[in-house]
């Protein structure tokens, strides 16, 4: 019989840790966005960061960056003004990474990764005052994957330079194009911006350093010889993916009928194509990301052999009259071989006559991509045709996982509704035990999100027409095993959503508890009767596949903004919020606000540890009063926290070491506090203390339990050591002990310790 032992979650420098509350609590905020001047003598604005994105890294080789946070973030890097039709006039905009290896609790300098923003590669009249000026490098939205102890970024950026030219060269590329923007502002004149090209920025040891980026020029795929957008890119051990569309006639600055701020790359011209590139392994072969390069649909022909840029023979839309757009990028293991997975929309080849767009499915050998397939007027792609060619298909986005044959392995879902651009739509859903388009496309499609308020069973299988007033958008998926939840933001009526503020979205979830067979009833996450208040950007986040992880559990956050009269008011947004469940959604923890403040938030991100209990958020905030925006951190829990120490230990074996840290209380004294058999939920005002607590650590228990040096005072560097001798008795096994400590006098900021959780198992 094996021996009973102490089961824990694996933690921060080979630390076993696990913390648990009844309701998540925030440690302050830690703002990010602070970098310093690059070059040192240069006047950098700052102030203007944007979409702020997180990494938890795992799995890493020897554990040496085990549970490393990695944050990456836009943010204004000159003095120089440029303009866009997303942006306006801003100042010249680098990417940067910072990392922390202590929870959060203080961070790196900041690496600027692209060093783009005080370059230029074009010269046109982007003020539209009839002037050619210089355009500066401006780097758009940063996008980044970690696996293991590879952190690769991606972005597209207005500083391409040609192939001949030593990275930081200034001049006018033979190669880039522009586009024409038309503006009241300046007619009759018009604003000219040049093309964006596509890069990369790569780091192999967690992001201490980069080997592409940082000190050294970031790796460029592309030359700005059309315009690039919408980049991806995913990773397995060393092997590396990248997607992104590049429109020949320009980024098209959108009609503004949806939700969206508009030039998201969702409206194309002809001749618009989903690119692919991938190597073996983004270690020693990183250059094979631009050998590689090839259109991944079929919208031009083009000359392959150029060095800068591959070239369009003949009219954009020549060979097709379609555009492909908004790629998302998938990689997963089926059985010894790695597959790709693409999925786009597409819009439709009958031009003046049939709007809207088709949602394409590609599934491939990742170094095998397909280029060729069957051409219509309604799909003109290789791959498979997932959605009703005669209605509007638009936002495709999937979650997959390794095939077992039983489990959902690939579930794939986007809007789709009779009407245009803007009009309702319901979320569209189909699922496959194989990694397959042929498979997919033989699912049935089901309506997840009709009749969200009252829907049964039979409601899946209606069309979206027998509904037509609701409206969802906003979709976000996971998928654990053979539990599949499915998220949207979800009105009764669409346009009086839209055009007054009598009605509202909240955040909607359906799930499913057998691989997408049965859906149990939706549920109402975010409640918000004020129907001046939308939900915006709502979240999905599960545990991460550790080997320790609880696939049970998972989080649930979503922001708020203000509902306006669309077209007559502007909306900005409100506050964040977020709430956990431990049993696949069947209950929640009370929501928490992010931050509750008098700034706007949002655009968060988040990252969870493999038990749900640590959660780690990035997100935006713009001052109140001065209009600066900023990334900012939370984490949970205070400052103080408990950690275990060793790997599992057999009960009545020997003592589990603990190890009291409160970084910010060298010198207090301290107490520990013990429960067993119930949750920590007793919230007092400077955190949450275990129930049932015992200061005496007796436990009522029978037998003895010893514990050691749990109470005295913390040492100069905020710490203290204490154990637990456990007795092998069947009454501990499959009961939870809490252990949390406090300091003395409990007073601001904090002086509870968040709780660990251990649990006995025979």
């Amino acid at each position: 019989m094996k021996s009973p032992r102490l089961s824990l979650g694996l933690g921060a420098a080979g630390l076993l840790t696990l913390g648990l509350g009844a309701q998540a609590q925030l440690a302050p905020p830690i703002f990010l966005s602070e970098e310093g001047p690059t070059p040192a003598t240069a006047p950098v604005p700052g102030e203007a960061a944007s979409k702020a994105k997180i990494l938890r890294l795992f799995k890493t080789p020897a554990g040496v960056h085990e549970d490393r946070l990695v944050v990456v973030y836009a943010d204004a890097n000159s003095p120089h003004e440029v303009w866009n039709s997303k942006s306006g006039t801003h100042k010249a905009a680098d990417i940067f990474s910072i990392y922390s290896d202590d929870d959060g609790r203080s961070w790196s300098n900041p690496t600027n990764l692209s060093n783009t923003a005080n370059s230029y590669s074009a010269r046109t009249d982007w003020d539209g005052d009839g002037v050619l000026e210089d355009y500066w490098g401006d780097s758009g939205k940063p996008n980044v994957f970690s696996s293991g102890s590879i952190v690769v970024v991606s972005w597209v950026d207005k500083y391409a330079p040609e192939a001949s030219w030593t990275f930081g060269d200034v001049g006018v590329s033979a190669y880039q194009g522009s586009s024409l923007y038309p503006d009241p502002l300046t007619y009759p004149l018009q604003r000219e911006v040049p093309y964006s090209a596509t890069y990369l920025a790569i780091s192999i040891d967690g992001g201490e350093s980069w080997t592409y980026g940082g000190a050294n020029p970031p790796l460029q795929l592309t030359y700005g010889r059309r315009d690039a957008a919408v980049d991806v890119h995913r990773g397995s051990g060393n092997k590396w993916v990248v997607t992104w569309q590049e429109d020949p006639e320009g980024l098209q600055p959108g009609d503004a009928d949806g939700p969206g701020d508009g030039s998201s790359g969702a409206k194309t011209t002809k001749g618009t194509d989903i690119w692919y590139t991938w190597t073996d392994d983004i270690v020693t072969n990183p250059m094979a990301l631009r050998a590689n390069i090839v259109p991944l649909s079929n919208q031009s022909t083009y000359d392959l052999t150029t060095d800068n840029g591959i070239e369009t023979v003949g009219q954009p839309g020549q060979v097709e009259n379609h555009g492909a757009s908004r790629a998302n990028l998938g990689f997963v293991k089926v059985g010894t071989l790695f597959k790709a997975i693409v999925g786009y929309e597409e819009t439709k080849g009958i031009p003046d006559i049939e709007d809207g767009k088709t949602v394409q499915l590609h599934v491939f050998d990742y170094d095998a991509p397909v280029q060729v397939g069957p051409d219509t007027d309604r799909s003109g792609s290789a791959g498979t045709l997932l959605s009703d060619p005669l209605e509007n298909s638009r936002r495709v986005r999937f979650v997959q996982q390794a095939p077992n044959g039983t489990d959902p392995a690939l579930a794939v879902f986007w809007k789709q509704g009779t009407g245009a651009q803007g009009a309702p739509s319901d979320i569209m859903l189909r699922v496959a035990t194989q990694v397959d388009e042929a498979a997919v496309a033989a699912a049935p499609v089901l309506n997840l999100s009709t009749n969200a308020e009252t829907a049964t069973m039979a409601d899946l299988l209606l069309t979206t027409s027998a509904n037509p007033y609701e409206d969802a958008r906003a979709h976000r998926a996971l998928l654990r095993g053979s539990t599949l939840i499915l998220g949207f933001s979800y009105t009764p009526n669409g346009p009086v959503a839209r055009y007054t503020n009598l009605e509202n979205y909240n955040f909607w979830i359906r799930r499913s508890l057998d691989g997408g067979q049965t859906w149990l009833a939706p549920q109402n996450l975010s409640n918000i009767t004020d129907t001046t208040i939308n939900v915006l950007e709502p979240r999905l986040v599960g545990t991460p596949n550790t080997g320790f992880q609880d696939n049970d559990a998972f989080l649930v956050a979503w922001g708020t903004e203000t509902n306006v009269y669309e077209g007559i008011e502007t909306s900005h947004p409100l506050d964040l919020f977020v709430t956990r469940t431990w049993d696949q959604g069947a209950t929640f923890e009370p929501v928490v606000a992010m931050g509750e403040t008098a700034d706007d938030e949002n655009e968060s991100q988040i990252r969870i540890d493999d038990q749900n209990t640590e959660i780690n958020a990035v997100f935006m905030r713009t001052d109140a009063a001065t209009g600066a925006v900023d990334a900012v951190y939370v984490r949970t829990g205070t400052p103080m926290f408990v950690q275990a120490m060793g790997t599992p230990i057999p009960i009545g074996e020997e003592p589990l070491r603990l190890t009291f840290i409160a970084p910010d209380d060298p010198l207090e004294m301290y107490v520990a506090a013990a429960s067993f058999g119930t949750t920590p939920g007793t919230v007092l005002p400077y955190g949450t203390l275990p129930l049932n607590i015992d200061l005496a650590l007796h436990l009522s228990l029978t037998e003895p339990v010893y514990f050691v040096g749990f109470q005295g005072t913390l040492d100069a560097n905020g710490r203290a050591v204490g154990a637990i001798d456990l007795p092998d008795i069947p009454v501990l096994y499959g009961v939870d002990l809490y252990v949390a400590f406090l300091t003395f006098p409990v007073g601001d900021p904090w002086g509870i310790s968040e709780a660990t959780k251990v649990r006995f198992e025979d």
